[in-house]
């Protein structure tokens, strides 16, 4: 029941203007809002660990070459009509979406910690085993060498969309 409440939120943002940022379940959120279809692909595969993304022609605006992020997800969003799309990773086309000037979807979690991901790791409904799901070992490996990419640019795209928290 409380989703219809953020819908309601999410539509009142995107009609006044606000800056509104989806994250994940978020993304999916405003991508159904605004009319397109969300849920499973087929054979349910996963996305759980580190990994690449890569911009669209439009998403270079936004993203480097490639950037690895922490993902956690089986679900996925169709990019809403009038909407743009900003980038895929190899198993989901949609891991980004930019609609009008300040309303943003990303389906990774660029906002995760390596201690919230461990918690995620340790979850009993961590997805291992499930397809496309990487073993722990190699996202441990993964998160040690990109975390600290991610939180850059993470920290540079908040700034960019609200402005800076800190004013210098």
């Amino acid at each position: 029941p409380f989703l219809y409440d953020e819908n309601r939120w999410i539509e009142q943002c995107i009609e006044r203007g606000v800056p509104l940022l989806g994250i994940c379940q978020g993304a999916q959120s405003v991508a159904r809002v605004l009319g397109a279809e969300v849920g499973p692909k087929p054979g349910e595969p996963h996305e759980f660990g580190y990994y690449i993304i890569k911009p669209t022609a439009l998403g270079r605006a936004y993203f480097p070459d490639a950037l690895v992020v922490a993902q956690a997800h089986f679900h996925e969003f169709q990019v809403p009509a009038g909407a743009e799309r900003l980038a895929a990773s190899e198993a989901c086309a949609n891991q980004a979406f930019k609609y009008g000037g300040q309303t943003f979807g990303l389906q990774f979690h660029a906002e995760v910690t390596p201690e919230g991901f461990r918690r995620w790791q340790n979850s009993a409904w961590a997805p291992y085993g499930k397809p496309g799901v990487q073993p722990r070992e190699e996202q441990d490996r993964r998160m040690a060498r990109h975390d600290a990419a991610q939180h850059a640019w993470f920290m540079g795209f908040l700034d960019n969309l609200f402005g800076p928290a800190i004013a210098a």
